[in-house]
Order: structure tokens, then C-alpha cells, then sequence
């Protein structure tokens, strides 16, 4: 069996650059081109009050398809109790878990012990499909008795997909 070898320059020019949007180095992609990157990081902080549901910082993204990735780091900061930490990527703003699937846009770590050192959540590569410019939230709850445990660092993060 041979193998043929195409032209890159005559395949680029036979392909509608409208149709190939996005950049071809190490650059960030324009706004409306795949690839594009947006980002929002939190700060250190206390978490919301035992079992509410907060929104940490959100996103408004564009309509498109995006992978959508959150990550945070908490400590116990004096907590007592602590038994829950549970992060999500939402649409829905506020103290609500609606919309929220374990294992698609929900992760959480439960422990048996009253205490627990520095947990670390990460909801990787969810997809949101926008017909319209969306507020993406993330979301945040840690249940704990006493104290209030403190977020040490963390982010939502998107990547357009087409």
C-alpha cells in the first residue's frame, strides 16, 4: 500500500477560512474563533455559610460550543465538622444545585472524620452548548459544624470548541 502525500497549500486553499477559525501558534485565539480562552480566578476566601449552595465567580461565554473546567483548594482554616466539599459548573445562579449531575458538572468529597486538611475539587471538560451569550457560575458548598473553612485558590476556565 503507498501513501500519497497532499499539499497543505492546495488543501488550505481549497477550504474556506470561515470554516477553519483559530490560531496556528502559541497565540490566544480571537473572540468567535475555536479556541478561544476565557477565564475567571478566584481569591482566597471563606466559604459560604454550612450546606449553601454560592456562586464563587462566573463566566459569560458567547454563544458556541465550550469545554468548561472548574478547580478549587480549600483548607480546614479551624473548621470543625467538616465532612463535605462539593463544586459544580451551573447556568443556574444561587443557592441551588439544579441542573448539577454527579460526574458530568458535580464533584464532591465526602470523609468520615470531624476534620479533614486541604481538599481539592476539579470538574473537567464539561460541555455547554449556548445558543445565546450564558452566565456560567461556579459553584461551590462545603458542609462543616463550626469554623468556616477557607478557599485558598481556584478558577472557572473555558475553551470555545467550535
Amino acid at each position: 500500500m503507498s501513501r500519497t502525500s497532499i499539499d497543505a497549500s492546495l488543501l488550505a486553499s481549497n477550504v474556506p477560512s470561515s470554516k477553519i477559525q483559530g490560531t496556528a501558534t502559541n497565540d490566544a485565539a480571537a473572540s468567535g474563533y475555536v479556541g478561544e480562552y476565557i477565564a475567571s480566578t478566584i481569591v482566597n476566601g471563606n466559604a459560604f455559610g454550612s450546606t449553601v449552595w454560592g456562586d464563587s465567580t462566573s463566566l459569560s461565554l458567547p454563544a458556541g460550543d465550550w469545554d468548561v473546567t472548574a478547580s478549587y483548594n480549600a483548607e480546614s482554616n479551624g473548621a470543625g465538622g467538616w465532612s463535605n466539599a462539593e463544586l459544580g459548573i451551573s447556568p443556574n445562579s444561587g443557592n441551588t444545585s439544579s441542573g448539577l449531575t454527579d460526574g458530568l458538572n458535580w464533584h464532591y468529597e465526602s470523609w468520615n472524620s470531624g476534620t479533614r486538611g486541604n481538599p481539592g475539587l476539579c470538574v473537567a471538560n464539561y460541555r455547554v452548548s449556548l445558543s445565546t451569550t450564558t452566565t456560567i457560575y461556579m459553584k461551590m458548598r462545603m458542609t462543616y459544624t463550626t469554623g468556616t473553612p477557607r478557599i485558598t485558590g481556584g478558577n472557572i476556565r473555558a475553551r470555545r470548541t467550535r
